[in-house]
Formats: structure tokens, sequence, C-alpha cells
């Protein structure tokens, strides 16, 4: 428990006041909750006393990480999906999002974090859409259980593709032993969409003739 203290107001009347330490907030600074003007010693106490039960029974649910979401999420989702797609998804959180997220409380996710990690999926992986919606999928069950307000994830500005950087081998990194290596007719026509939207003509030509004709590359 925080310590009361008592000190001398300027007109020269004894009053008493209290300092609670919160912990440090996501750029490391400490965080306080102050109250002072008590006239008695009991007063003050009081007031400690319920604040202090208030922060206690607000942190049982406060303090869930990203990762705990996703691990109710998932339980959800296996359900609604087929086993290829709900393997890939696991793939892609484990890859892509978890290693940015899983550690965090979703209440101190903010937006400037969500845009800084999105910019750099736009950089490095041409699905960097999908990743965004499953973040938010994740963060809006937050909100759902009044972990969080609002979804920090759904205020960032979408970025441009990096077209220097698309590449199928970007899903090698995806694939394992007990995932299959292909899209389904739902992904192959997603995948034309933002080549047909976002690249040269000559893009959209040749991976639509590698698709529809099963030629490789060098035919």
């Amino acid at each position: 428990m925080a310590r009361v203290d008592k000190y001398i107001k300027k007109n020269g009347e004894t009053a008493y006041k209290f300092r609670i330490f919160l912990g440090l907030d996501y750029n490391g600074k400490q965080k306080y909750i102050k109250k002072s003007g008590f006239s008695t010693k009991k007063q003050a106490l009081e007031k400690l006393a319920e604040i202090e039960g208030k922060i206690e029974s607000e942190q049982k649910y406060i303090q869930i990480s990203f990762q705990d979401m996703y691990n109710e999420w998932i339980i959800d989702y296996k359900d609604s999906v087929r086993l290829v797609t709900y393997n890939r998804t696991i793939d892609l959180f484990r890859l892509k999002i978890l290693p940015f997220f899983g550690k965090k409380y979703v209440d101190e996710i903010t937006t400037e974090y969500c845009q800084q990690i999105l910019n750099k999926w736009a950089k490095e992986y041409y699905k960097y859409k999908a990743l965004k919606g499953y973040t938010q999928q994740i963060l809006d069950l937050a909100i759902k259980k009044d972990l969080i307000q609002k979804n920090p994830m759904r205020l960032c500005t979408m970025p441009k593709i990096n077209k220097s950087l698309l590449s199928v081998a970007n899903t090698v990194e995806l694939t394992s032993s007990n995932t299959e290596n292909y899209y389904d007719k739902n992904e192959l026509n997603i995948f034309l969409n933002i080549v047909k939207q976002n690249y040269d003509y000559m893009w959209f030509t040749a991976f639509r003739l590698l698709a529809f004709t099963g030629m490789r590359k060098g035919e």
C-alpha cells in the first residue's frame, strides 16, 4: 500500500496526501495517481484503499496479452475454415504477427506501433493486408471483452505495396511438412486481383498463365 504523508498547505493548514505508483507506460515513463487536500489522515487512507481496490480489480482483466486473445480466437476460427487454411493462418501468426504483438498487453498497443509494424509488413510481404486483417480480428475480440475501447490497427493508413519485393517465394517460408503449398481457388483470385491492381499488367498475365495452364517458368 502507498504511504499517506502529512503536509502544510499554503494557508498554513495541515493536510494529507498520497501517491500510488502504477508502473511504466509504453514509453517507459513512470505513472502515478496523486491525491491531496485531505483534512484527516483517516480520510486519505479511506480514499487510498478505495483507489487501490479499483486498480487491483481492473488489473485482473486489463493485463491480458495479445497472445492470450489469439489463443482464444484461434479455437473458434479452427471450426470455421478448412484444415489447410487453418494451418496457413497459424503459420502467418507464428512467423509474422505474434513476434511483434504476442507479448504486448492489448491495452498498451498503440496506433503508432501498429502503423510501424504495418509499414514493415508492406515492405517485406505482399500479403500484408491479410496480416492487418488478422491482427484487427484479435483486437476486435479484445473490444468485445471490454479490454480496450478502440482498435488501433483499424486506425492505421494502408501503405503502398513495395513492388520491387513482389515474389512468389514470399510464401515458401510459410510451408512446412504438414502444410500444403498451393492456393485454393479463392486465394488464387485474391492474389491475381492484387497483382492486377498494383503491378504492371505483364505480371498479372504471367501469373495467370502459370496458374491456369500449369506451365513452368522455363516454358
